[in-house]
């Protein structure tokens, strides 16, 4: 039980980093689109290059600080043994 309440706790924090990771995007995409409003390639072009050099790097950014401070749940904990010293 003791696991299935960890993995609870965890399914929150994604969820919470990707609800962060997702409104960066939209708040990314949705000015990209209005400025190259009817200009599908430039859209693509731009979103491509501020995914590479803003986005990603943010969603690593984000995921870093979730696990910073999470405990990992490890195989042996799941199986009832102790983690190996």
């Amino acid at each position: 039980m003791e696991t299935y309440v960890a993995y609870w706790k965890r399914g929150w924090w994604v969820w919470l980093m990707m609800v962060c990771i997702n409104l960066a995007i939209a708040l990314t995409a949705v000015p990209l689109a209005a400025v190259f409003h009817g200009n599908k390639t430039a859209y693509w072009t731009a979103v491509f290059i501020a995914w590479l050099v803003i986005l990603l790097p943010l969603a690593g950014w984000v995921f870093e600080l979730f696990a910073r401070d999470s405990k990992r749940i490890v195989a042996s904990e799941r199986e009832g043994a102790s983690p190996a010293a």
